[in-house]
C-alpha cells in the first residue's frame, strides 16, 4: 500500500486518475480511455466502450460490459478532474472555449436510467 501512495502521490491529477481507475477500479488502459462522461454516475462507471490500437469499439467480449464500482475517494478526484477549468480542457482538446462549452461540457447531473442496475 505504501508503493501505491508513493505513485499517485508522484502523479499530476490527469495521470493519477488513470493509474487510481486501474488500480482501483479495475479497469483496462483501454476501458478508461473509452470512458464517457454520461456512463459515470455517483457509483459506477458503465464500460461500453474502449479504445484498441486507437479505435474506438466495443470492448471484447460481452462479460467485458460492465459497471466499474467507483469509490467515493475515486469518484471526488473524477470530479476535480470534469470540473477543471475550462480553458484547459478546451486547450487539451483543441477546441476554442466556446467549442468546449458549447458541444462537448455535459452537466454532472446524470440521471439514473430505470434499466440501469445499481452496484
Amino acid at each position: 500500500m505504501k508503493e501505491v501512495k508513493q505513485i499517485f502521490d508522484a502523479l499530476n491529477l490527469r495521470e493519477r486518475l488513470i493509474v487510481k481507475l486501474a488500480v482501483l477500479a479495475s479497469m483496462r488502459p483501454g476501458e478508461i480511455f473509452g470512458l464517457k462522461r454520461e456512463r459515470i454516475d455517483a457509483n459506477s462507471a458503465e464500460i461500453e466502450q474502449r479504445v484498441y490500437r486507437g479505435t474506438v469499439d466495443a470492448p471484447k467480449t460481452q462479460k467485458s460490459k460492465r459497471f466499474a464500482a467507483l469509490s467515493s475517494g475515486l469518484r471526488n478526484h473524477l470530479e476535480e478532474l470534469l470540473n477543471r477549468d475550462p480553458k484547459v480542457v478546451a486547450d487539451q482538446q483543441g477546441h476554442t472555449l466556446d467549442v468546449n462549452l458549447n458541444v462537448y461540457t455535459v452537466t454532472s447531473f446524470v440521471p439514473v436510467r430505470k434499466d440501469q442496475s445499481t452496484i
